[in-house]
């Protein structure tokens, strides 16, 4: 992965939840100060950030849904993958892992297809809440050893070595 100051192009997926939001952030403030030079595009679904909007090429689609030409047009050096879809309840949860399943290897396809193919950083939810006997949500103290089982599933197309390491440089955080 190039340094932050060589990239042209950041992705960030999941920009205006819990953790992206933060790392979106972070890239703004480092943007301001000269330590970035490249465009923050970023990707949001329901919630509505204004500062997310006005300092980012921000765009509002679910993860399954956003348009391939939009990856084409703004060509990413990396990917910050910091999006996941929930669930109230067990059902809705593992629903909501097939969901993110087929949409992370529709991604996975369009990265892999790009002229150049992006380094893909994970954040992976399965790491951050642990084990899921309650709830896996933000409000869930964080639990780096263990994971959730309801975000496993989803995360396979870019954590599984096999699927993820023939052509994509794909880091998990």
């Amino acid at each position: 992965m190039k340094p932050l100051k060589q990239q042209k192009e950041i992705w960030v997926l999941g920009s205006t939840g819990y953790v992206g939001a933060q790392l979106t952030k972070l890239l703004i403030q480092k943007h301001r100060d000269g330590g970035f030079l490249g465009r923050i595009s970023t990707l949001g679904h329901r919630t509505i950030l204004p500062w997310i909007m006005q300092n980012t090429n921000f765009f509002m689609s679910s993860l399954g849904k956003i348009q391939v030409q939009k990856f084409v047009d703004y060509p990413p050096d990396t990917v910050f993958h910091c999006a996941r879809l929930a669930g109230r309840t067990d059902r809705s949860r593992r629903a909501a892992a097939k969901q993110g399943y087929l949409a992370n290897v529709r991604l996975r396809s369009v990265f892999e297809n790009l002229p150049k193919a992006p380094t893909v950083v994970y954040c992976s939810g399965t790491l951050m809440y642990g084990n899921t006997v309650a709830i896996a949500n933000e409000e869930q103290p964080l639990s780096p050893i263990a994971y959730a089982r309801a975000y496993e599933y989803a995360e396979r197309p870019f954590t599984r070595k096999e699927e993820a390491e023939a052509i994509l440089d794909v880091r998990t955080a």
